[in-house]
């Protein structure tokens, strides 16, 4: 056997490298018992969630309470608590809603994330009488969702070539932002190419750089091993 680290060759029997001493690694041997049965591990994971899920579950609870409390007493309507109701349910959705679920895949958080964000913008929109909902928000947040769900599920059931699918992932990234710019443009008239450019020119850069990665074998395990790909 040899050294995982620095490559010593080693003698039987040994636990640590004499040289480095890092913990000798066999690969012949068995790996270790679970702690847990393998059956009761989710269920233990869940059961770990759930008082940080209820504990934040009666602070959004309160919250809304608290906002109703004081804008019905106050001003007899709800004036600005709207905007932290939907906050909070928008926040729920994000960070607490998942602590429920022993595994919630991303195929089903990564939508429902985005479409609590765009309930959210659209009641901005109706209560302040605005008109850039449908031209401006709905576009670039459903673009938004269908580039993430694009990379999730390329890192996910593609096993090969993910510095290619990094650097398709980050120019697209800059074209997101020329788009982005463009229905800011077509809804509230501002000029093209004020900033967005400068975006994806970035992002073009760093994504040819993963792209020529990919192509050269030793920097690609290089990248790699660094990034977890």
């Amino acid at each position: 056997m040899y050294c995982v680290k620095c490559g010593v060759k080693l003698q039987d029997g040994l636990e640590r490298c004499p040289l480095c001493h890092t913990p000798v690694w066999n690969p012949n041997a068995e790996t270790a018992p679970s702690f847990y049965p393998a059956e009761r591990e989710p269920k233990i994971i869940r059961e770990s969630r759930l008082p940080a899920a209820c504990a934040l579950t009666a602070v959004a609870l309160l919250s809304v309470l608290v906002t109703l409390s004081v804008c019905l007493n106050l001003y007899r309507a709800m004036s600005w608590g709207g905007y932290v109701l939907f906050g909070v349910a928008l926040a729920y959705v994000v960070f607490v809603l998942p602590l429920w679920f022993e595994r919630l895949s991303p195929l089903i958080a990564i939508p429902v994330d985005h479409a609590a964000a765009l309930l959210y913008v659209y009641y901005i929109c109706r209560i302040t009488g605005g008109h850039w909902f449908w031209s401006f928000a709905f576009p670039i947040i459903i673009l938004s969702c269908a580039l993430i769900m694009g990379l999730y599920c390329l890192l996910r059931f593609v096993s090969h070539g993910r510095t290619f699918i990094v650097g398709g992932f980050i120019i697209a990234l800059g074209g997101y932002t020329v788009l982005v710019e463009l229905f800011e443009h077509i809804t509230f008239g501002h000029p093209m190419f004020r900033w967005s450019l400068y975006s994806a020119g970035s992002c073009l850069a760093v994504g040819f750089f993963f792209l020529l990665t990919g192509m050269i074998r030793p920097l690609r395990d290089a990248m790699e091993r660094r990034f977890f790909l």
